[in-house]
């Protein structure tokens, strides 16, 4: 997918992040790739974990957009979207 051009690649959560951060370095920016189903079935504690992971993985040497893996399910709970965006905040801090 890099070869294409692009500027950016969205990766869905079936997709191993790491990988894919590794070969976009440099190339495109990497959006993704937190699982759309923790916005239905998820404790607070688990999409702070997610979130955290892939922050974790993209974040270091930037080129990283934190997104949910597809599109926010239009019937997300509202709170489970909150958790989402406040873990990104939290983790999600370049120093």
């Amino acid at each position: 997918m890099v070869e294409t051009g692009a500027a950016a690649i969205s990766v869905d959560e079936p997709t191993n992040l790491a990988k894919a951060v590794e070969a976009a370095r440099g190339k495109a920016v990497v959006i993704g790739n937190v699982n759309t189903n923790l916005f239905f079935l998820s404790k607070k504690e688990d999409m702070e974990k997610a979130v955290k992971n892939c922050i974790d993985i993209g974040a270091p040497g930037s080129g990283f957009i934190l997104a949910s893996g597809c599109e926010v399910p239009g019937i997300a709970p509202p709170d489970k979207v909150q958790w989402f965006m406040d873990a990104a905040r939290e983790f999600g801090k370049y120093n």
